[in-house]
């Protein structure tokens, strides 16, 4: 229930009430109206009257006590906070560095229980093939091109007398190049098999090296590789001590030692060219003999 009292002179009046005071100036004809409420516009007549507000359409049409949603501040994040996710991290990644070293070795597990399963053909005593078939005719070249070296090409008298000494030893030359091809035969079969026999005697150092190179996973060294020299002879290229260049890299030291101040030559009877070699070390492929001139 509300109270109120009004004081009125002619053109405005003032009314006192429990919502608060207001005041209106003019006739009743156009009469303006301030105070609790709002501005108001009133006219009348008689026992009609019609009132209008005055307040804007973005003007504020009350008072409230509400408050309004703040906005969020940016807060820094406190040491406690930086510490935590520094530890949440670094656990991150220990587990993740685990969780490799668990995989790696998982893997060289299976590498270790699965690899080299496959069967392999028994091993059997290698066979040294013969030398290659000669002939006279290529004996009588042979010859005649030896004893033509130091003749001039328009001294006919001595290139006949130089073409019938050749044609007369080439049939001993031949006899002498095929005992000689034989006895270098004899001698790499005999190397053959002395190497034979130690493998069936379990020789420590001849196992390990078929072991090596039986199971030997690495493809370049798997691939054949036709272009390096694994025979030549020790010496001039007309030597008959022939030598067989190991493939591994940890046996051609000790090759190096036992053959210590000698020289290699690619032998004329292995199919070289008679020119000089040297032992090359290489640990990505197979060791070899090469000469720039070859």
């Amino acid at each position: 229930m509300g109270f109120g009292f009004r004081v009125g002179v002619p053109g405005m009046s003032v009314r006192v009430s429990t919502p608060g005071v207001r005041t209106s100036v003019g006739p009743r004809a156009a009469r303006i109206s301030v105070g609790c409420g709002g501005t108001r516009v009133s006219s009348g007549l008689g026992p009609f009257y019609a009132s209008s507000s005055l307040r804007g359409a973005g003007s504020r049409r009350g008072t409230s006590t509400r408050r309004t949603a703040s906005r969020p501040r940016a807060v820094a994040p406190s040491a406690a906070q930086l510490d935590r996710e520094r530890r949440q991290a670094d656990r991150a990644q220990q587990d993740a560095q685990r969780d490799a070293a668990i995989a790696q070795l998982t893997e060289l597990r299976r590498q270790m229980t699965s690899v080299h399963l496959q069967s392999f053909p028994m091993a059997r005593q290698p066979v040294v093939l013969g030398p290659p078939p000669l002939g006279l005719p290529w004996a009588q070249a042979e010859a005649q091109a030896f004893h033509l070296q130091q003749v001039g090409r328009f001294a006919r008298a001595e290139r006949s007398a130089a073409k019938s000494r050749a044609a007369l030893e080439a049939p001993s030359f031949l006899s002498a190049e095929q005992a000689r091809l034989h006895a270098a035969h004899a001698s790499l079969c005999a190397e053959a098999e002395h190497w034979w026999q130690a493998l069936v005697a379990n020789d420590e150092e001849t196992v390990c090296e078929a072991v090596n190179t039986a199971f030997s996973d690495d493809p370049v060294c798997m691939a054949p590789d036709r272009r390096r020299v694994q025979t030549a002879v020790i010496g001039h290229a007309e030597s008959e001590d022939p030598v067989v260049l190991p493939r591994e890299a940890t046996e051609l030291d000790s090759f190096r030692e036992r053959h210590s101040g000698q020289s290699y030559s690619s032998g004329g009877w292995l199919g070289g060219c008679g020119h000089q070699l040297t032992t090359k070390l290489y640990t990505d492929r197979s060791c070899s003999l090469s000469s720039s001139a070859c």
